[in-house]
């Protein structure tokens, strides 16, 4: 299958790090909103609330309930109820973490629904929290929303051949490394050559249209956004044509994600 004509940069530290289609995106969207407590008051309303939430998504019940452990009577063989365990984790400050795990076996499926429910349960919790501490974790979930928006202004852009919206979207030089070669576009005519080269492509493959189908957000440091992407182009009639892995490097410039870096990612 021909390889498409985005690219990507990958660093050495993403490397290797590729699972399921969105595991990994939703792992770290959990791992980084765990909703923490820091006073009696707010940890007595999380507790409070992480009962019901058991008692409301396990329907087997409640088995334990105790200050630092809920957990749901264990379900039966092949049942597709949800094995739900709470743990009130003491850190280092005092403080306590809440930490929610829908017990799931990767070898029976990519427990979408369980990790759905995990991060559902720490937006319900992180409600609890100082306006302070809550707005540093919602930033996790407006991270991901930022980056969905700035992922459909990149497809519009090269689907229409948009250079003054490409342009919009990169942060200026940006590096392009496709196997050996290495585009580096420094200015809005050097974007519009680009463009042309990326028409270029369509015409000889067939291809009408770009579309991500596969997204992984492996993390986030400072303004720095990592993230893999399956990209496919499709023909005339919504046919996949040619599919390729890329990873992009996105920096955080006026509250707007805009791309840094991208190349093909090896497998």
């Amino acid at each position: 299958m021909k390889n498409l004509m985005i690219v990507v940069f990958v660093s050495a530290f993403l490397q290797g790090c590729l699972g399921k289609k969105n595991e990994i995106n939703e792992d770290v969207v959990f791992l980084q909103s765990v909703p923490v407590c820091s006073s009696d008051d707010m940890c007595k309303k999380m507790w409070d609330t992480a009962g019901d939430w058991v008692d409301k998504y396990s329907t087997q019940g409640i088995e334990i309930y105790s200050d630092s452990l809920i957990q749901s009577e264990e379900k039966e063989l092949g049942s597709e109820e949800m094995d739900i365990t709470i743990k009130k984790v003491k850190q280092k400050d005092g403080a306590y973490k809440i930490i929610i795990d829908n017990v799931c076996s990767r070898s029976l499926g990519n427990c979408s629904t369980e990790r759905s429910n995990m991060i559902a349960f720490n937006k319900k919790l992180i409600s609890f929290m100082s306006v302070k501490e809550k707005a540093v974790k919602k930033e996790v979930f407006d991270t991901n929303a930022g980056f969905k928006q700035w992922l459909n202004k990149y497809e519009v852009a090269i689907n229409k051949f948009d250079t003054k919206l490409l342009a919009g979207s990169l942060h200026l030089p940006v590096t392009y490394i496709e196997k050996d070669d290495i585009i580096v576009l420094k200015t809005t005519a050097d974007v519009k050559e680009y463009l042309n080269n990326i028409e270029k492509r369509f015409t000889s493959i067939n291809g009408e249209y770009i579309k991500a189908d596969s997204i992984d957000i492996f993390a986030r440091t400072g303004r720095n956004l990592y993230v893999n992407v399956v990209f496919n182009l499709y023909d005339a009639e919504s046919t996949v044509v040619a599919a390729q892995q890329v990873g992009l490097h996105l920096i955080k410039v006026d509250k707007q994600w805009k791309m840094l870096s991208s190349g093909l990612h090896t497998k």
